[in-house]
């Protein structure tokens, strides 16, 4: 019965490892066949892989009038066509993660500048551009990344159910030491060690983060900052909206987004303090 448990348990962690393992070969594979390789990228792939796909999308917005920018930290649509609506909707400007944007903001047409940006990125478009570049070796792909990270998750229940049946084992032949031969005491050793070992060295090796690039898509977009100008709307793209001038609109609308979405952290943390320290009372 022990030596089922032992084996079991053991059998169920080295499985995880594997998996973990071929998640992380099938996460790498399109990265090292793009090594080497030269890439022409639109300005939407280059600030999605410098993190900058949301605040360039409210940036164009805002050069193109389709919203407004307010020292409170928010932002607050203008035109029909800001909606996908109208005349202007036609001239191209409501692309993808303008409608994104849009859609997030709601029958409101106002909402916080960080939140804004925070949707665009997480958007299904932002998802579907994701998996392109992933294809093409410059980001990581999301769905896996999730799967190692799921298996991770997994991996700390499964070493702790290998250590404890393990010490049942041993305290179980160590009240029955004439029963176990010195073969069978071996195997039983391998047999929790072997994927102990390999659990714990996935565990260590393998904690992706969801990188927006690549060490290929790093290198396409040092190249690309070093070919662009370093400031103005254009740079937003690839610098963010450190590009603009310390005065723009849309900087000292997102200090202030900034520094509002910092007190209502801090606001929530003093609260669970309070609750806590209000029920150890």
């Amino acid at each position: 019965m022990v030596l089922v448990l032992l084996l079991g348990v053991s059998a169920a962690v080295a499985v995880a490892a594997v998996r973990c393992y071929v998640g992380l070969r099938e996460l790498r594979r399109a990265e090292q066949l793009a090594t080497g390789r030269e890439f022409d990228l639109t300005r939407v792939d280059l600030a999605f892989l410098a993190g900058n796909l949301g605040v360039m999308t409210v940036t164009e917005m805002y050069e193109r009038g389709r919203l407004v920018a307010s020292r409170s930290g928010d932002v607050t649509l203008t035109t029909p066509a800001a909606a996908g609506t109208g005349a202007g909707a036609e001239d191209g400007a409501g692309d993808e993660f303008e409608a994104a944007a849009v859609r997030s903001l709601g029958s409101a047409r106002t909402g916080d500048l960080t939140t804004l940006r925070w949707a665009v990125e997480k958007s299904p478009e932002a998802k579907a551009l994701r998996a392109r570049l992933a294809a093409r070796g410059l980001a990581d792909d999301e769905d896996l990344v999730e799967r190692v990270c799921r298996v991770n998750r997994r991996m700390e229940v499964l070493i702790g159910a290998v250590v404890l049946a393990f010490l049942v084992a041993g305290a179980w032949t160590g009240a029955h030491r004439g029963l176990w031969p010195a073969p069978l005491a071996a195997f039983l050793l391998a047999a929790f060690l072997l994927p102990f070992a390999a659990a714990l060295w996935i565990n260590h090796v393998s904690l992706p983060l969801l990188r927006n690039a690549t060490e290929t898509g790093a290198r396409v977009l040092k190249a690309a900052r070093a070919a662009e100008p370093h400031s103005g709307t254009a740079a937003v793209a690839l610098r963010g909206l450190t590009a603009l001038p310390a005065d723009h609109e849309l900087r000292t609308c997102d200090a202030a987004s900034d520094r509002r979405m910092a007190a209502q952290v801090e606001a929530s943390m003093q609260q669970r303090l309070y609750t806590c320290s209000g029920e150890g009372g």
